[in-house]
């Protein structure tokens, strides 16, 4: 039963002292100069760099791969900063790609000059071969003329942001496309019209974004069929994403069974600082505050990715070794035992050890970034990685199930109203605080979903209405005794 004490449960802390030495001192530095929770920091920091790293590192257990890539969405009330700490975070990575954007813009200015003459001469040698020969088949030159058209066609989309904000799969395939390596992070601190997207759909046919979204998580092969310019075929796409969203979109999220056990929200880490107002967040320059350790893991991250792609048309990944397996096997054996049961959230338990290697690859790669920049494959994921990956992620279980306790209570809230307009016509007069019908008149007009939520919304508000037996086993005399809720 769920009772509006619970509503005042303060969230758990975010574990900060046991992060990575440069995710630790960025989030103690920010907090610090502006007071903004040092959750909201913290997992931004995980989110953002987990897209950063996107498919430049990966790992495998065995036969099992190992992505970085997560899907952090925090749940928040307004102006308690987490835009501003976005702000912050994103300086030194806005920096380091600046560069990539450049030359991404050089070389698709080239490319469409380069493919504007090629396909000009194309169309005026295959003119010629029609008129000289009765085959339809292109020959030998034209055949290599149409393969550097295509590979031009490509790099005429290049594009060199890892960031997105666009929410529909034709946007995020041709983004996709347009990164050499495939890796984007959808970035947004007010994601309100991607929630909308998920839930309604988009455009006249209200097509679904969700199928997208799972195919780049799980980096499974994607194709698209485009009507007025070549079809988009992607191997291995990454997104992680970072989004900030409030209370009634978190509620509209998970409230609605079909999305409960959509593949969306299981893959989801659900976050929240749980802080309603925030103390005084001093207006003092972003510059003036110490991220230099973040700005240079930033810096890093993306040269590497700048190197692994190069002028290769599929770029190169590095495969990090799990350094004792046996060791980190009986770790995840452990966790497996204990793991926590999440009840209706059944798509999310079944993902929980895919999300903790996950987490702690990130974790891996932040523990040592001092070998980014020369050493790279000298990375290794270790036993203590996955042992704060733990931490961190019952970090997140534990906001996951406050926050749905609480979208829980608001929605057998609504229900209670329903059941109260619904009650109020079966009065003899508006002066008659105590009436009745029947749990069938309610679950027939679809007032309440079925017998056993009936019974839940009794259990949570007994001030307001109580259930008492009848000679039938499937029904219940609903008695309202509370007056008015509104």
């Amino acid at each position: 039963m769920i009772s509006e004490d619970e509503i005042d449960i303060p969230y758990p802390p975010f574990p900060v002292d046991i992060l990575p030495a440069v995710l630790k001192e960025t989030v103690s530095n920010i907090c610090e100069k502006t007071n903004i929770p040092g959750a909201i920091i913290a997992y931004q920091c995980l989110g953002i760099l987990s897209g950063v790293v996107g498919n430049s590192i990966q790992s495998k257990l065995g036969s099992l791969p190992i992505y970085p890539n997560l899907f952090i969405i925090g749940v928040e009330y307004s102006g308690i900063g987490k835009t501003k700490s976005a702000s912050i975070l994103c300086r030194g990575l806005r920096q380091a790609l600046s560069p990539w954007i450049d030359e991404s813009n050089a070389k698709r200015i080239k490319a469409e000059m380069e493919w504007e003459e090629l396909n000009k001469l194309y169309k005026k040698q295959f003119r010629e071969n029609e008129q000289k020969s009765d085959s339809q088949e292109p020959g030998h030159d034209l055949q290599q003329l149409a393969n550097r058209i295509t590979i031009l066609q490509r790099q005429k989309n290049i594009r060199g942001d890892i960031i997105i904000s666009d929410i529909t799969p034709e946007k995020m395939a041709s983004a996709m496309e347009g990164m050499p390596d495939h890796a984007l992070l959808s970035f947004s601190s007010d994601a309100r019209q991607q929630i909308e997207s998920l839930l309604n759909g988009y455009g006249n046919n209200k097509s679904s974004t969700e199928g997208t979204y799972l195919q780049f998580f799980s980096h499974e092969s994607f194709s698209q069929e485009r009507k007025t310019t070549q079809s988009v075929s992607i191997n291995e796409p990454c997104l992680a994403l970072q989004w900030n969203i409030q209370m009634d979109k978190f509620d509209k999220l998970t409230s609605n069974e079909v999305m409960r056990e959509s593949g969306f929200v299981g893959r989801t880490l659900f976050a929240s600082s749980g802080v309603r107002k925030t103390e005084w967040q001093s207006f003092l320059s972003e510059n003036s505050i110490n991220v230099e350790g973040w700005d240079k893991l930033m810096f890093d991250l993306i040269q590497l990715r700048r190197n692994l792609v190069g002028n290769l048309q599929e770029p190169s990944r590095i495969q990090i070794i799990v350094q004792d397996p046996r060791g980190f096997d009986q770790v995840l054996s452990d966790f497996h035992v204990n793991l926590p049961s999440f009840h209706l959230d059944k798509e999310h338990e079944n993902r929980q050890i895919e999300i903790l290697l996950r987490l702690s690859l990130v974790l891996a790669i932040a523990d040592q970034c001092q070998l980014l920049r020369d050493s790279p494959e000298r990375i290794c994921l270790q036993e203590n990685h996955l042992r704060q990956g733990i931490i961190i992620l019952d970090w997140f279980n534990q906001c996951r199930l406050r926050l749905m306790s609480s979208g829980r209570f608001n929605s057998l809230w609504n229900i209670l109203l329903k059941i109260f307009i619904a009650m109020k016509k079966e009065r003899n007069s508006d002066h008659d605080k105590s009436y009745t019908c029947t749990s069938g008149r309610l679950t027939r007009h679809r007032t309440v979903g079925s017998l056993d939520e009936l019974k839940e919304v009794a259990e949570t508000f007994p001030q307001w209405i109580t259930l008492t037996e009848t000679e039938r086993q499937d029904s219940l005399k609903v008695t309202w005794i509370g007056g008015n809720p509104r």
